[in-house]
């Protein structure tokens, strides 16, 4: 039975039918991004077109809670759905297409949170009235599953606007995982006993539930145990959603509880980059909801669903055609046969009783190898293992700590139950379930169970390497992790979505039902800001740096020991270590290591390449690692450069383009400040690892890093599409910094050193508005200017220039075009200002030290093909994105350097390009790095960074290049 209905008129034919004892068609909608409308790099730029594409029905994502107050928008501050679409979805709807609203999200500000019941009911009435859609989908998870206050005020909200609206569907969408049979016995999977309390909530509330949606993604290695039939982990994880949802939904016969069941994959490359949800995967999926009479299919998302290769935001990865998805899931609208039942009463809450499970995936053929001195093993209690601050648990997980036991309510690692427990509702993710009586610990030898690496990493596009590492098995293995790379900083012009928008837009990781962007109020600081009495110099001898990508060890086979043979590292002053992670913990935001390398996830990492792995060539060739050292990988490998070359200091970059999730947040009080700030010293400064696999421990990486560089992108403006932002982000940037200072000062008294502190800047003019970087100048060494990505591919509109020293007058987006949401600045485009120049000057007017900006080059160049044989390419209209070695669009400089091409040089950009006919590509060559130097000495400027070591030529040219600045 198709539950989404958007008339009086069809409400009742599907009445009718149920009567009947026949149902609709399972509805098939997956998720178009409201982000996304009028963006040409998608498949389909609004719903007319889609409609035009045959797709009549989508889910438009998503609605979140503004940054202040009671406020339903799209992206913390206006609303699409009653602005800029309203007219498209009108549109949309009298040609008979279907829409389902939908809010929340993993990281979303929830209505719920913010509003009373009335204040919610009044906000989703006014979007009820202005789109007519009457299909509302809350997609509830993360801390808001537990909550059970917001349960409530959600499901009262949802009874009154019922009450009101007779034909108003409502479903909920919520993770999911399939089960899963280890030695020790089976998970049952399916949905936590948190998320079931939501559906049971709105039940008992008398609202009426027409569908519960499970997200079939991202399940992680626990759950799929080397399985890689993400179709059947689908259809298995349904099928225990079904018998979970029956005591919810007494009275409904087998047909009408599958009709209560949505799966919504995400196709092709999940953010878990180890599953791959292919076509075959989609067709199993399809085959099995037409059979049963699942009640919708959806997808993540719309705008994936398109051949090619390339950014996940913008292509699955895996298809063949556009629409391929789309097409094999819209085949199922066939009807099946259900046999009508009264409206079930409310039902008790359903007991979950709690599967035990190991906190990490046994993998198979391990070898064990005993420790040699005897240790105490914990013993389980009352089937509760003792909590450890290293594993993973997931809701209904059961641990014992300190004389009690405790139940996990959702996803967590590293907070302990001690100071994170609480009643259900609470927040805390720990629920008390009683106190124990700890059996006597038996005195065994500790057996580390090391299993093989069986499995290389997963790699992606640039900056996710796409070439499998080789993994040399040592006397003890470690398991190499799966890699999904973080993004290099990104400096793109930060777009006002209009349907044919005139301003270059910024198109990375995709976001997805569980990823939505949160755009958080954040209260003013309430502490006296930290003066420094003393503001840090600037730079007096030319800095020369670049970023050593954690990844590039795999696809690219770039080793710390290449900065050496390459003759790189006699030019180097620095080296910034991209990237370290921030997750939340233990109440607040701290930096911490993990073997989990997902594009986006709250707990990223890459503990393997960071001091895991054995590189394949050394920086001291006669320097063993073995098995029980307790740093290896590239931090070691740093630090035996540093030995090499005094002059080189090394800094670990924290956040990037992925990984700046939690900045915001974690800056918006003094005492969340300081939490963050010891805990990224302690790491890094002070090496206290986490141990992984034998490796790390403390002061394990003592040493090797000299300072911090934070790379926030970006303050007070959204970036890759999940962060936490905030109004407050600028002011609360530089308290940020000044405690970074604070402490690193701190801990110089007691070592006798001086710590560096850096940042990474976007240097678009709409990042600079939000931010005064000449306020953050007194705590800062220095600012690593990121120059580059003016300009690439997610822009088919013309070719153009990506790290330009000068804006060009001539150019065809120079001037406001004085179209309806382009931004301008008198008679110039935003986008005008995206120039090294222009940049520059911003900055000094901000009251920056020129002797503190470090300008930035790229080691790559972005380019076009299919372009039009005009003017030698430039300004041009192209095709497509380029063909690179491991992204569309994106090609590093030691493969351009020997391509087919003339190269130019612009006269008034002093930008180079070249150019064979078809194929644009906008780089910096030597001659053009000369000019850049040039310019920094005549400015008076403190140096010059690259992004990154991995993109030079094998003798280093660009790198010698730069170095010419301290000449």
């Amino acid at each position: 039975m198709r539950k989404p209905l958007l008339s009086a008129s069809l409400t009742t034919l599907a009445a009718s039918l149920l009567l009947a004892g026949q149902a609709a068609a399972t509805e098939v909608a997956p998720y178009f991004y409201t982000w996304g409308y009028g963006n040409p790099v998608y498949p389909v730029t609004s719903l007319q077109d889609a409609k035009a594409k045959g797709i009549d029905s989508v889910t438009l994502a998503f609605i979140i809670n503004g940054s202040s107050g009671c406020q339903a928008t799209t992206d913390g501050s206006s609303n699409a759905i009653t602005g800029v679409m309203k007219n498209d979805i009108a549109a949309y709807r009298q040609a008979g297409g279907k829409l389902i609203l939908s809010f929340g999200g993993a990281n979303g500000t929830y209505l719920e949170a913010a509003c009373t019941v009335d204040q919610m009911v009044a906000q989703i009435d006014a979007l009820i009235q202005s789109s007519g859609i009457k299909t509302l989908d809350f997609d509830v998870e993360g801390g808001a599953v537990g909550n059970t206050s917001l349960n409530s005020v959600r499901s009262a909200a949802l009874k009154k606007l019922q009450s009101k609206y007779s034909d108003l569907k409502v479903s909920f969408t919520l993770a999911v995982a399939p089960p899963v049979t280890y030695s020790w016995g089976t998970d049952a999977g399916g949905l936590s006993a948190a998320s079931l309390a939501v559906v049971d909530s709105a039940v008992k509330a008398g609202v009426k539930v027409s569908r519960v949606n499970l997200m079939a993604m991202d399940y992680g290695n626990y759950y799929t145990n080397g399985r890689t039939d993400l179709g059947q982990l689908a259809i298995d994880a349904a099928t225990r959603v079904r018998e979970q949802i029956r005591p919810v939904f007494a009275g409904y016969s087998e047909a009408q509880l599958w009709d209560l069941i949505g799966i919504t994959p995400m196709i092709g490359i999940n953010d878990v980059a180890s599953e791959i949800f292919t076509v075959a995967h989609a067709q199993k999926v399809a085959d099995f909801a037409k059979k049963n009479g699942v009640g919708l299919l959806s997808y993540w998302a719309l705008q994936r669903d398109q051949a090619g290769k390339g950014e996940l935001a913008i292509y699955s990865g895996v298809n063949s055609s556009d629409f391929q998805f789309w097409n094999i899931f819209k085949a199922v609208r066939s009807g099946v046969v259900v046999t009508p039942t009264v409206t079930p009463k409310p039902s008790a809450t359903p007991t979950v009783a709690p599967t035990p499970k190991p906190s990490a995936t046994p993998t198979a053929t391990p070898t064990i190898k005993p420790t040699i001195a005897p240790s105490v093993t914990p013993t389980a209690v009352n089937n509760c293992k003792p909590w450890d601050a290293t594993a993973t648990y997931l809701g209904g997980e059961c641990v014992s700590h300190n004389g009690q036991t405790f139940k996990a309510q959702w996803w967590t690692r590293g907070e302990s139950p001690a100071t994170n427990s609480g009643a259900a509702g609470s927040g805390k993710v720990w629920l008390p379930l009683g106190s124990i009586t700890t059996p006597k610990p038996s005195v065994t030898p500790t057996v580390t169970v090391t299993p093989k690496p069986s499995v290389t990493p997963t790699v992606t596009v640039t900056p996710k390497p796409s070439v499998t590492p080789t993994v040399t098995v040592t006397p003890k293995p470690s398991v190499t992790p799966t890699v999904t790379v973080t993004p290099k900083p990104s400096v793109t012009p930060t777009v006002t979505v209009t349907p044919k928008p005139s301003v270059t837009p910024t198109v990375t990781v995709t976001p997805k039902p569980s990823v939505t962007p949160a755009v958080t109020a954040t209260p003013k600081p309430s502490v006296t800001p930290t003066v420094i009495v003393t503001p840090i110099p600037g730079s007096t001898g030319k800095q020369v740096g670049s970023y050593f990508a954690q990844w590039g060890v795999y696809g690219r086979g770039y080793e710390v020991a290449d900065v050496i043979s390459s003759g790189t590292a006699s030019q180097l002053t620095f080296i910034n270590y991209a990237f370290g992670n921030l997750y939340p913990k233990n109440g607040g935001y701290e930096c911490d290591i993990v073997n989990r390398m997902e594009s986006g996830n709250a707990d990223g990492g890459d503990a393997w390449a960071d001091f895991g792995r054995t590189p394949s060539r050394r920086v001291d060739p006669a320097d063993t690692i073995k098995w029980d050292d307790k740093l290896a990988g590239n931090f070691r490998e740093l630090k035996a450069l540093k030995a090499k070359y005094p002059n080189i200091r090394n800094y670990i970059s924290l956040g990037g383009w992925t990984w700046s999730k939690w900045f915001s947040n974690a800056a918006a009080t003094d005492a969340l400040r300081k939490q963050l700030v010891a805990s990224c010293i302690n790491v890094y400064i002070k090496g206290n690892l986490p141990v992984i696999d034998g490796r790390g421990g403390a002061g394990a990486a003592a040493g090797v890093f000299d300072g911090i560089d934070i790379d926030w992108e970006f303050p007070g403006v959204q970036g890759v599409g999940y962060n936490t932002v905030s109004v407050q982000d600028g002011e609360n940037y530089r308290l940020l910094l000044a405690e970074f200072r604070r402490q690193l000062d701190a801990l110089g008294a007691q070592t006798g050193k001086r710590y560096g502190l850096t940042i990474a800047l976007g240097v678009g003019k709409d990042k600079l508005d939000k931010i005064n970087v000449g306020s953050y100048a007194p705590y800062l060494d220095w600012v690593n200017m990121m120059t580059y990505d003016f300009n690439g591919a997610w822009d088919l509109s013309m070719t153009d220039f990506q790290s330009h020293l000068y804006a060009d007058p001539a150019s065809p987006k120079y001037a406001c075009s004085g179209k309806a949401g382009d931004v301008c600045y008198g008679n110039r485009s935003l986008v005008s200002f995206y120039n090294i120049h222009d940049a520059v000057t911003q900055l000094l007017a901000q009251g920056t030290p020129a002797s503190k900006l470090v300008l930035g080059v790229p080691f790559y160049g972005r380019g076009w093909t299919g372009v039009t044989n005009a003017n030698n390419g430039l300004y041009q209209k192209p095709a497509k994105a380029a063909t690179g070695t491991y992204e569309a669009g994106i090609e590093d400089y030691k493969k351009l350097k020997n391509a087919p091409g003339t190269v130019y040089v612009h006269p008034t950009t002093k930008q180079s390009w070249k150019f064979d006919g078809s194929t644009f590509w906008s780089y910096d060559t030597p001659a053009v790095i000369q000019t850049k130097v040039d310019y920094i000495k005549a400015k008076g400027l403190a140096g010059i960074m690259s992004w990154e070591l991995d993109g030079d030529t094998a003798d280093g040219e660009l790198a010698k290049a730069m170095g010419k600045v301290r000449q």
